[in-house]
């Protein structure tokens, strides 16, 4: 720093100075009056010289590199898989090892370092978008909410018939578990009414009572003839019948 503020001092000294300088210095060389003494050639690496070891410092305090963090490459990598994963499946819990075992491992790996407060708040909040199961094993309700919100969105309720498989997740046989259970808390209530606030009907009844709504919809009556069909996309559909079973009900 101190040979760049030298040098600094010395190209801004007067004209006048410098031109007698170098007349003493042509002189010296044996130039004439007439002739023109070449151009110095100043190097630039004398220009540039600093001494590293006496401002390391000011340099280190200067100069901020940003180190090249290949962690953080590899976690945003894995987490858009993750994300396609839930695009696909709309759930982010896999469980065919051959085809997903990476992610099945980098998910696991996210949930052992969240448990001890390893995990940036940040990257926790990305996951959680995804519908992230951090307690996969110890919360089985949330991994099965998880596979009925996929089934729900992809149908628009949860009228899930009793064999149904999502992923190779029994979604049909839990959602069975939620209607009969008698100890569900008001949030886990609540989740399910958001999905579908018919849930707790049987399935058949449920999705028969859509199909009468939509009936309606388009223009059906409840009115004429018993043995008369539905309509539209449905023209099988016997309105009477569905109405019976509801006021049966």
């Amino acid at each position: 720093m101190d040979r760049i503020t030298e040098l600094l001092a010395h190209r801004a000294q007067p004209q006048h100075a410098t031109a007698a300088t170098e007349g003493e210095a042509a002189e010296a060389a044996g130039v004439g009056a007439g002739e023109q003494q070449p151009a110095a050639v100043e190097s630039p690496i004398d220009w540039l010289r600093i001494d590293a070891k006496r401002h390391a410092a000011r340099i280190l305090q200067t100069v901020k590199l940003r180190a090249f963090n290949p962690r953080a490459v590899e976690w945003q990598r894995m987490h858009a898989v993750a994300a396609v994963f839930h695009l696909e499946h709309g759930h982010l819990d896999p469980t065919d090892k051959t085809r997903h075992g990476e992610l099945i491992s980098w998910l696991d790996r996210q949930r052992y370092l969240n448990g001890r407060g390893l995990l940036d708040a940040a990257r926790v909040s990305e996951l959680d978008a995804l519908g992230m199961i951090w307690s996969k094993h110890a919360n089985a309700w949330e991994r099965g909410y998880a596979y009925a919100r996929a089934w729900a969105a992809h149908h628009g309720h949860l009228a899930v018939p009793a064999t149904e498989k999502l992923d190779g997740y029994a979604v049909g046989a839990w959602m069975r578990r939620q209607r009969k259970a008698d100890n569900l808390t008001p949030d886990q209530a609540a989740k399910l009414d958001a999905l579908d606030e018919l849930w707790r009907l049987e399935p058949d009844w449920n999705r028969s009572y859509r199909r009468l709504l939509t009936y309606l919809a388009a223009g059906g009556t409840l009115d004429g003839p018993a043995n008369r069909t539905g309509l539209g996309d449905d023209p099988t559909f016997r309105s009477h019948l569905i109405w019976g079973f509801s006021a049966g009900r």
